[in-house]
């Protein structure tokens, strides 16, 4: 009985990992299509904005504006951004919790606090890009991601 028991739990986990997977699969090209969109509206280049992201870049010089701004057309066309320019904060952790992930939801809620105040106040591409700055440089996980994203990105 108890060999069954086990089995039972791990086909639970396995199936939960597939649940995973299917929804990561089913939503990243979603957020992919909005990348895609949201460069070619803005004349943005991928090759610019990968540039931005590598370490010590000085990111102030205006050919990474469109870059930043993707950020923020990416939220608005997810609706985790107003039209207006806000953070929708309860959209972003649905968003978030929709891939069903625990991982990426615990690390929400641990690096939220850590960022929000970092943009306060702040709106469009500015609370976009320094969201995503300030993610990207206090969660592996949020690297991670956009790492993967950013290299499927060279395959569309």
């Amino acid at each position: 009985m108890q060999g069954y028991t086990v089995l039972a739990a791990a086909a639970l986990i396995a199936m939960a990992s597939l649940a995973q997977a299917d929804k990561k699969k089913e939503l990243m090209p979603r957020y992919l299509k909005y990348t895609l969109e949201c460069a070619k509206e803005l004349n943005a280049e991928v090759g610019v904005c990968k540039e931005m992201m590598k370490e010590g870049n000085d990111n102030s010089a205006d050919k990474y504006q469109p870059c930043k701004c993707v950020i923020a057309c990416v939220a608005k066309k997810a609706k985790v951004m107003t039209d207006a320019g806000e953070a929708n904060v309860e959209a972003f952790t649905a968003a978030v919790d929709e891939f069903e992930i625990k991982e990426w939801s615990d690390e929400w809620q641990r690096v939220k606090p850590l960022c929000e105040p970092e943009v306060k106040g702040k709106k469009d591409c500015v609370l976009g890009y320094d969201f995503f700055t300030c993610g990207y440089d206090k969660s592996e996980i949020f690297r991670d991601v956009i790492k993967k994203f950013m290299g499927a990105m060279d395959k569309s």
